[in-house]
């Protein structure tokens, strides 16, 4: 059981540190508009607490998930993985009040069924 929660950890740690530094950098656009360069905004992004902690929690999503490759078939790990990218779409419409489109529901259906007919396929 508890090689479930390194996968889930991982999911969950590199959602959130998705939406954070996302929660950063939209405050840098924010404030400074479509003066800066890119490099700019990445200095000014930096300097947010948000985009800080939201990188850190994507580190802890890596050693989560190098921790479970200990225990989980690669192939089946890395697929739990791509529960992360629905995750982060659902969540930055909730959260983030990013657009929910069409498109972005069927895509994430396409990566949940991938997702089941992998899992189904490898015995779990």
């Amino acid at each position: 059981m508890m090689q479930t929660w390194w996968i889930i950890g991982a999911v969950l740690a590199m959602m959130l540190g998705n939406l954070i530094v996302r929660a950063g950098m939209v405050g840098v656009q924010l404030a400074h508009s479509s003066r800066l360069s890119t490099w700019q905004v990445l200095c000014y992004g930096m300097r947010r607490w948000q985009v800080w902690l939201g990188l850190l929690l994507l580190f802890v999503g890596v050693v989560a998930w190098i921790s479970s490759v200990v225990w989980w078939r690669l192939e089946l790990g890395y697929t739990l993985l791509g529960l992360s990218y629905v995750a982060t779409i659902v969540f930055a419409w909730w959260f983030v009040g990013e657009t929910l489109t069409l498109e972005k529901m069927f895509g994430a259906i396409i990566i949940v069924v991938g997702l089941l007919l992998i899992i189904r396929g490898s015995g779990f």
